[in-house]
């Protein structure tokens, strides 16, 4: 089933929290979530990145990931170990080529929110980045 037909058969009109972890599926999970999320029906989103997600074609790249949930109104960001537990921000003017270029044994989890005061701080992130700073 798709995350779309799930909430819809489930009756849930709102998740305040929805993790995604599929060895390399999660691209697909989230497409088949366009709705939900669309609707902004989830306030944090939290998936993983890897390589694995090269197999799934160009229409499922990080990148067009990211874009695509910032044009739902979603802002991801970098979390885990590798940022001393902080969120370092990941899409929009944050993106940097780079991060789509993970070791083959690697693998980076993100978070995403429409909701600004889900991510406590990353707003400033931005406001700093558009401004050049």
């Amino acid at each position: 089933t798709t995350g779309d037909n799930f909430f819809r058969t489930a009756g849930i009109a709102h998740a305040y929290m929805v993790t995604i972890d599929t060895e390399g599926w999660d691209g697909r999970v989230l497409a088949g979530m366009r709705q939900v999320l669309e609707a902004k029906r989830v306030d944090l989103l939290e998936f993983e990145y890897s390589v694995h997600w090269r197999k799934h074609g160009q229409a499922f790249s990080l990148k067009a990931t990211l874009d695509w949930l910032l044009q739902a109104g979603y802002r991801c960001f970098w979390q885990g170990w590798a940022f001393n537990g902080l969120l370092a921000p990941a899409s929009g003017p944050c993106w940097q080529d780079e991060f789509a270029a993970l070791h083959p044994m690697s693998w980076g989890k993100l978070i995403c929110s429409h909701r600004p005061a889900k991510v406590a701080g990353c707003d400033e992130c931005y406001a700093l980045i558009q401004a050049g700073t």
